[in-house]
């Protein structure tokens, strides 16, 4: 019997979206996986997960201003939280459904992020994408120990190739459960290397070693297999959040976490756009003067 306070949780995340305050989705998103974990409820752990990613999307689409795509996605995002709160309700929990409608989702979701010359340049080849995925498996196994090293980015440095190249040509469930895998496990990474920082910002390497590297090793090992296992990854996935989760609990916000950069330009605040017009403005009239 799923708890009434979970229910409710979710319940919130419907609301928020529905009144556009992708904000509060993401928080309440936050909120439904910390008290999943705390009554260990796995489907509410996933579909929490699966929110907080709907939140970011939102966010983002908002924030480059396309209002078309962004009531679409919206509508998209409606029907699959609907779905979710269906499926919280049941007495069985499907596991490869809930990854079925969600790999539907992102498809929809991530096209609304192209740019126009995007659209025009590229067709969807999941195969490509795949054959990336297998390259940055390879990748990280050969570079692990940068992990926990003091200056490394390097799980979002991967992430950010294999979102790119997802957000383009579009992906199939295994790579989606690699992303997903690997964006959990940045989370925990983050709060591992704040954890076992020294002053000077060296890292412990010894100890966020032992924390983190059986986890990529556990992703990799799902990864490679002839045929992804739901129950592995879900099992695994859950563990990462509420690994997460209780760091969340001992540190709050990490200060200097980054979050991943999407591949784009860089974005001016409209004040600073408008100081560098009128500071242009200025240079041109003072070099018209001169000439005369």
């Amino acid at each position: 019997m799923t708890d009434a306070a979970l229910q409710q949780d979710l319940k919130a995340i419907i609301l928020a979206l529905e009144e556009d305050d992708y904000e509060n989705t993401n928080i309440f998103a936050n909120r439904l996986m910390s008290d999943a974990g705390i009554v260990g409820d796995k489907e509410h752990l996933l579909i929490g997960f699966f929110s907080k990613d709907v939140a970011a999307d939102m966010m983002e689409l908002r924030a480059m201003k396309k209002a078309t795509a962004l009531a679409t996605a919206k509508a998209h995002a409606t029907i699959f939280l609907s779905k979710m709160n269906d499926h919280a309700r049941r007495q069985a929990f499907d596991e490869e459904e809930i990854w079925n409608e969600y790999v539907v989702l992102s498809d929809k979701l991530r096209k609304f992020h192209l740019t126009p010359h995007e659209e025009k340049a590229y067709a969807d080849d999941k195969e490509f994408t795949h054959r990336i995925a297998v390259w940055l498996e390879q990748y990280l196994l050969g570079r692990q120990n940068l992990l926990v090293e003091s200056k490394s980015q390097l799980l979002k440095g991967v992430l950010n190739e294999l979102g790119r190249v997802y957000r383009i040509f579009g992906a199939d469930k295994p790579e989606i459960i690699f992303l997903s895998l690997l964006t959990a496990l940045d989370r925990v990474c983050d709060y591992v290397r704040f954890a076992h920082q020294s002053p000077d910002g060296s890292i412990d390497s010894g100890s966020a070693k032992s924390e983190i590297l059986p986890y990529l090793e556990r992703i990799l090992d799902i990864m490679q297999g002839k045929s992804v296992e739901i129950s592995k990854v879900d099992a695994l996935l859950s563990e990462l959040i509420i690994k997460w989760r209780e760091a969340f609990i001992s540190y709050l916000e990490v200060p200097h976490l980054v979050r991943v950069p999407v591949e784009k330009g860089v974005q001016l605040p409209e004040e600073t756009k408008k100081r560098i017009a009128e500071a242009v403005t200025k240079a041109l009239e003072v070099k018209q003067k001169a000439k005369k």
